[in-house]
């Protein structure tokens, strides 16, 4: 059977929003309004592809990704920047078809990565792989009383029984004030971790487009009138998304994260959600990674795949490069990283 290549327009293609919806393994990643907060916040170039039979017209498959433009270096075919995963939607026996379509288009000029959520096997040698992260996810196969009385365990109880006595309130935002609220924390947090600050107007693109179609909440924890903790939450199809959370360190011992994600879970329930994505965990990170396991999480290793070669990657996952870049980071000031992070993010991605 002969196969078709199409570029589609993510700002007015609908076809494609239609396959993602249809698709089993379709997630909110693969949806063109996600690509649009990516492109009206970095600049990147959407490279959105679909493969059709040229006599039905019948879509087969769609292929997301962007181009990255670097200063220094190949610009770069990513299938998503900004995003732990994003596998193309494509039938075995076409893959290789639109390998050979990106390798065309690419002609040299650039490099290409790719982010999945399997090994792909059916790529050649020509792709080196690595696997530096594990995404979680929390399944909602049970009631919210065997969830907590029989998954949980006695620490996150605790914690979530000790924020309840506090009287912290959870409730979703209703305006872009909880998304400053939420980015104050970030921002904080980030500083303390010694990691660049992505751009406010990446969160801010994420609620003027994703919120209106009701595939972002951003769902807060209040303590005497405060905010305390937020969470950047994407909604799509049977999956809640929780993309990016901060809270006040001084609430740790109340246990805020605990009571913020319990109140996830509670709220996922009652919208008869089947999964929380808690996103991805570098390997390394074995607290974090802790802390998920403990949720009724399913994991999932991460494998990306790079052509023609993977040093940029190896330069990121220098440990030695990598906490020397961190002790630097923990003793610049805010401001500065959120101007460093425009500029890498933008870049380096």
């Amino acid at each position: 059977m002969g196969i078709q290549f199409e570029l589609i327009d993510i700002d007015t293609d609908t076809e494609w929003n239609d396959f993602v919806k249809s698709h089993p393994s379709g997630k909110i990643y693969h949806h063109t309004f996600w690509g649009r907060v990516l492109y009206q916040s970095f600049g990147y170039q959407p490279f959105y592809f679909m493969i059709a039979d040229p006599s039905s017209h019948q879509i087969l498959g769609i292929f997301p990704s962007m181009i990255q433009k670097s200063l220094f270096r190949k610009d770069r075919i990513i299938s998503l920047p900004l995003t732990g995963y994003c596998p193309c939607l494509i039938q075995k026996e076409h893959f290789n078809n639109c390998i050979e379509y990106l390798h065309r288009f690419q002609n040299h000029k650039s490099a290409i990565e790719l982010k999945c959520d399997r090994q792909m096997t059916e790529l050649d040698e020509q792709y080196s792989e690595t696997c530096h992260y594990i995404n979680h996810t929390i399944k909602l196969n049970v009631d919210k009383e065997t969830f907590y009385r029989s998954i949980l365990n006695k620490s996150c109880r605790r914690k979530i029984k000790k924020a309840t006595e506090k009287e912290m309130q959870f409730k979703l935002a209703d305006s872009m004030d909880g998304v400053h609220a939420f980015y104050s924390l970030f921002a904080s947090s980030r500083k303390k971790k010694g990691l660049p600050i992505l751009p406010f107007a990446f969160f801010e693109n994420m609620w003027k487009i994703l919120s209106p179609e009701k595939m972002m909440m951003v769902p807060v924890i209040e303590y005497q009138g405060k905010i305390i903790a937020a969470d950047i939450l994407l909604n799509y199809k049977d999956t809640l998304y929780s993309e990016y959370s901060a809270s006040d360190t001084r609430y740790f011992p109340y246990g805020v994260n605990q009571k913020m994600l319990w109140e996830l879970v509670c709220f996922g329930l009652r919208e008869k959600k089947n999964f929380i994505d808690l996103g991805r965990s570098r390997l390394s990170n074995t607290s974090l990674i802790e802390f998920k396991k403990k949720w009724n999480t399913r994991a999932d290793y991460l494998y990306y795949y790079y052509h023609p070669d993977q040093s940029r990657e190896k330069i990121r996952h220098s440990r030695s490069l990598y906490n020397f870049a961190l002790w630097i980071h923990k003793r610049f000031p805010v401001k500065l990283l959120e101007f460093e992070g425009k500029f890498i993010y933008r870049y380096f991605g």
